[in-house]
């Protein structure tokens, strides 16, 4: 318990923080949401319904880049963090092994974005009585399902490059190259070979379901079977991913 307890305060203070930031946002956008509808619907499709509007703001807009950039965040961090930082005698002097320690962290960290990716859906349908804004639970579940399966590949990345490298920043920012590499090469593919576009998709359009198989775009809803194989492939990346950082700790000699 002592391990978990000191994972629990290392990333306490990220998690708290994004916690606030997507509850304050999507109380916001459920308690103020005739101005912010107004305003959406002069530069987008009209937004009619409340299922049309949540999606927008929430499931597609500043919501969810929020969450991906909290996905990178909370995956920071590690014993190469700890020995710029000079602390990490400490965590190596207790009796447990290096594989337990990156696995608790791990396991954090996975727990703490099941939280926010929770989140949206608890403000959401906390706030309706007041709010009069009124979403499919369905639909905010599944969207958690979701979010939590494609922003563990994100946390997944940042927690791979923070036990491969040091520095307060470096981690995250050679995170998200990559994931801006991903998405630019999946765009570069589809314009050049359209007869894969089937096939190909991003981490954000997974998030959204934005031009998959599983999203009706007019009705701006998830529909049909549950995506699991999607679910399942994301998921599998980034347990490779967290799988070879824990290999890459294991060879570090500190």
């Amino acid at each position: 318990m002592m391990l978990w307890h000191k994972a629990w305060l290392e990333s306490r203070p990220r998690f708290l923080l994004g916690a606030a930031v997507i509850g304050a946002a999507c109380a916001v956008a459920a308690l103020f949401h005739d101005p912010i509808r107004a305003a959406l619907a002069t530069r987008t499709a009209p937004l009619d319904t409340d299922v049309a509007y949540i999606y927008r703001v929430v499931y597609q807009g500043f919501v969810r880049t929020a969450f991906m950039m909290l996905a990178f965040i909370l995956g920071l961090g590690g014993l190469l963090r700890e020995h710029d930082l000079g602390t990490s005698a400490f965590t190596l002097a207790l009796p447990v092994t290096r594989l337990r320690l990156v696995a608790v962290r791990a396991a954090i960290g996975l727990l703490e974005l099941a939280a926010l990716a929770v989140l949206p859906a608890i403000v959401i349908a906390a706030l309706s009585p007041v709010s009069h804004i009124h979403y499919p639970a369905s639909q905010t579940l599944r969207f958690a399902v979701l979010w939590l399966a494609a922003g563990s590949t994100l946390f997944g990345a940042s927690f791979l490059c923070s036990s491969l490298m040091g520095g307060e920043y470096t981690a995250f920012v050679v995170a998200w190259i990559a994931f801006f590499g991903h998405t630019i090469t999946t765009q570069y593919i589809r314009i050049r070979h359209p007869e894969l576009s089937a096939y190909l998709f991003t981490v954000q359009e997974v998030m959204s379901g934005f031009r998959m198989a599983y999203f009706d775009a007019a009705a701006r809803a998830l529909v049909g079977p549950f995506p699991l194989t999607i679910v399942a492939a994301v998921s599998a990346v980034s347990t490779l991913m967290i799988s070879t950082a824990v290999a890459c700790t294991n060879r570090w000699d500190f």
